[in-house]
């Protein structure tokens, strides 16, 4: 009986111990000030960051009234923004580092005094410098080159294609059906064979567009005026 006695105790005390520690979490949890939030779950940004919008946020972004028809829509659209970026930060970090190249230098000369290795000559560094900046530019063109969407004018022939400028920022390119048309493939440049020209009046511009990003294949022929146009056809 003595021992039934001492665990039941025991039990007791374990329940009240349980209770106090529940209310003091609920407390406090209640008690947190307004302004103190949960720590942001990186998941979840990431996740909206790579979300697909719908047409009518991509409609207000580009400035396109809800009216126009969206027929070439580029996925790849936020990694094209991504390589713009990374591009221009790294062509900012070369101007930055010959900014600060006479210091540099002179620490070099400081260490050369005191070390046996063999110094890169001035030749080399500006052949490594120059191969970098070439890809940066090539990464610019591209980008300029590649429009992320492709709206039509209802009840026109016209179209409007959005992309981004060799900079931050985005462009717009007006056309009409039968002023695009298809190039040879030559070069050694990806997407040969997605490359279109534009020959429009007031500009002529070379550009990139992937078959499959159409809302469907006659979109790109009735564009490349190779199909009717039910659109003005039927009237």
């Amino acid at each position: 009986m003595a021992l039934y006695a001492r665990l039941k105790s025991i039990c007791v005390v374990e329940k009240c111990l349980r209770f106090n520690l529940l209310s003091r979490t609920s407390f406090h949890s209640l008690s947190r000030p307004p302004g103190h939030a949960p720590a942001p779950n990186t998941r979840s940004f990431f996740l909206k960051l790579f979300a697909k919008r719908g047409q009518l946020d991509l409609k207000r972004a580009d400035d396109i009234p809800d009216s126009f028809e969206l027929i070439y829509r580029n996925t790849m659209s936020k990694y094209i923004v991504g390589a713009q970026v990374v591009s221009m930060v790294c062509g900012g970090l070369v101007l930055l580092t010959f900014v600060f190249k006479g210091d540099f230098e002179t620490m070099q000369e400081h260490r050369a005094k005191w070390s046996g290795d063999a110094r890169r000559s001035d030749d080399d560094v500006f052949y490594y410098v120059a191969f970098f900046m070439a890809i940066l530019l090539v990464v610019q063109l591209m980008v300029s080159q590649t429009p992320v969407r492709i709206y039509k004018v209802p009840r026109t022939s016209k179209y409007i294609a959005i992309n981004y400028g060799n900079f931050f920022g985005k462009g717009r390119l007006t056309f009409k059906r039968g002023e695009i048309y298809q190039m040879e493939e030559r070069g050694v440049l990806p997407w040969r064979n997605s490359r279109y020209i534009i020959d429009s009046q007031n500009n002529r511009r070379t550009v990139i567009l992937m078959e499959n990003h159409f809302r469907r294949p006659a979109d790109l022929n009735i564009m490349l005026g190779e199909q009717s146009d039910p659109d003005l056809d039927d009237k």
